[in-house]
Parts: structure tokens; sequence; C-alpha cells
């Protein structure tokens, strides 16, 4: 049996005792930028393709402790093709590494 990792591989990574867990019905991506159709059209397709394998008779009632992902932009909406000079730099806060385990995502790490 394989276990499910972070790749590519960051400079360095430590792992927590505590196992943060989602359930796809309930989580969701959020953007508070109102309506940008690249933002609301990448939430969609993310939404679809990030739990292909969803069953909701595999997960439990208990609460998930992660619901939602939110996403910001520092200067609004662009619909513009990316430019040479364009920065296309972003940050995750916090940045979470999660791991696919016995049919549930699982979070190792936070930071």
């Amino acid at each position: 049996m394989t276990r499910g990792g972070v790749w590519p591989l960051p400079h360095s990574i430590s792992y927590d005792t505590f196992n943060h867990t989602i359930n796809p019905g309930q989580f969701h991506f959020t953007s508070k930028i109102g309506a940008c159709d690249v933002i609301d059209e990448a939430i969609a397709r993310y939404q679809k393709i990030a739990f292909p394998l969803y069953n909701p008779a595999s997960y439990s009632d208990l609460p998930p402790t992660l619901t939602t992902l939110s996403i910001s932009v520092t200067k609004g909406c662009d619909t513009t093709y990316p430019q040479l000079e364009m920065d296309e730099s972003c940050k995750l806060l916090p940045c979470i590494i999660l791991c696919w385990e016995k049919g549930e995502i699982r979070f190792h790490h936070m930071y």
C-alpha cells in the first residue's frame, strides 16, 4: 500500500500530530473580489476536480475542521492574457499540506 505525500517536495517539511478533516460536500472555494469570470470559472472547475472520488456515504457525520479556501486578489479582476512583465506571484496564507490517506484527505502541516 502506498502513502500519499507532498510533490514536488518543498525545501523543508514537518508534520504535526493533529489531522484536520475535509468533507468535500461541505468544502467550498470562495472569492472576496466580487464578479470576476476568471476566478468564478476557476472556482467552478476546481470544486469539481479537487475531489474526483467523492462519495457522500464514505464520510462521517463529524464536522470537518477545514471548510473553506478563500481566494483574494490584490489588484482586482484582470481578464487580459498574461504579459511578460506581469507579476503572477502568489502567497498561500496559511499554506496547508494535505495528504490522501484511507479514503480521506488529511491535513499534515500548516505554516
